[in-house]
């Protein structure tokens, strides 16, 4: 038979694990999940709403809204992820202003939206801060005066190196491709990488007719849906 103690210690062990699930259940997973939903709502409504929208017809239009079959879906799709985003604010008012274009609309997300959702869901917000900051000061320089409605890539020269074949260096040069989890750019860039945001590549030419000089080229490529994200997320802080 199993001493009493033991079945004293087990039994107080469970209680101990019923009050810390309750408690961080409590403080922790409702608190924060309240504190993004906050957010999501609070975007959603303004991005829906008009200057002057009284609140009876606000109600009434999130009533149009939740009455229609496709767009309640696109609702509850995106309030299921702000729970899950690492971000803490502009994650969650992302998904918001996205999703009220769509419902606005009356449309699915299409795969570049639904990469955005992605994106929205696993940056940080220091790193979508960082992202936005970077993409939109770099389109600044080339003119592109509304990059929400770009829709061409960005290319980013991020650096470059000649090499003259009949020099021998003494330090050797990497002629590969960016390595994004170890560069300067961010963190943010290994993750937009993954979810098809962004893009780099390294070009090599020739800039002599011996053909002993060549120019190495390194560039990192904004797709239209990661300068959309940048201006999203600039409309969301």
């Amino acid at each position: 038979m199993e001493p009493i103690s033991s079945y004293i210690a087990g039994y107080t062990t469970g209680k101990l694990t019923e009050i810390a699930e309750s408690m961080v259940r409590t403080h922790v997973i409702e608190r924060w999940g309240r504190f993004r939903a906050k957010q999501f709502f609070d975007a959603f409504c303004g991005a829906i709403a008009s200057e002057g929208t009284t609140e009876l017809e606000l109600q009434q239009l999130l009533n149009d809204l939740l009455s229609d079959d496709r767009r309640s879906q696109v609702l509850f799709d995106a309030y299921r992820s702000v729970c899950f985003t690492k971000s803490r604010s502009l994650g969650p008012r992302i998904i918001a202003l996205l999703t009220a274009e769509l419902v606005t609309r009356e449309s699915v997300a299409d795969d570049e939206e639904a990469a955005i959702f992605s994106a929205a869901e696993e940056l940080s917000d220091a790193e979508l801060a960082e992202f936005s900051t970077f993409a939109l000061d770099h389109a600044n320089r080339t003119n592109t005066d509304d990059t929400s409605t770009c829709h061409r890539s960005l290319s980013i020269n991020m650096g470059e190196e000649l090499i003259d074949s009949t020099w021998r260096r003494e330090i050797d040069i990497s002629l590969g491709p960016l390595n994004l989890a170890t560069t300067d750019i961010g963190s943010w860039a290994l993750k937009l990488k993954r979810h098809g945001l962004i893009s780099d590549d390294v070009r090599e030419r020739h800039i002599d007719e011996p053909g002993t000089m060549r120019q190495v080229t390194w560039w990192l490529y904004l797709h239209p849906s990661a300068l959309r994200l940048a201006e999203l997320t600039k409309q969301a802080s």
